[in-house]
């Protein structure tokens, strides 16, 4: 119920939330999209892809460089990004900051 109805929870949770999965999926777990399709982080792979128009994840192996660390990074940053954006949610940063201007 608190998900569905309040205000402030569903705007910085939810987000939070993705972002969480979509780290544990590419950073810790190193899953690959087309090696995921039996995999319980196909789903979701796919529904941030779906958000970032197709653009899939990084595929990072176990010696994954820093570089490319940082590019999986981002690529989860956009995705919860564009997620938030499609379903008027805010990331923490932009609540903060509505908090900010309304001080």
């Amino acid at each position: 119920e608190m998900v569905s109805s309040d205000q402030i929870f569903r705007p910085l949770v939810i987000p939070e939330v993705f972002r969480g999965v979509l780290r544990q999926a590419i950073l810790i777990e190193r899953v690959d999209l087309d090696d995921a399709a039996d995999n319980s982080w196909s789903d979701w792979l796919k529904l941030a892809s779906i958000h970032l128009d197709g653009k899939e994840p990084p595929d990072l192996g176990q010696d994954a460089d820093p570089e490319e660390l940082a590019e999986a990074a981002e690529w989860i940053d956009q995705a919860v990004a564009a997620f938030a954006a499609k379903h008027e949610l805010m990331s923490p940063e932009t609540f903060s900051q509505l908090i900010e201007s309304r001080s």
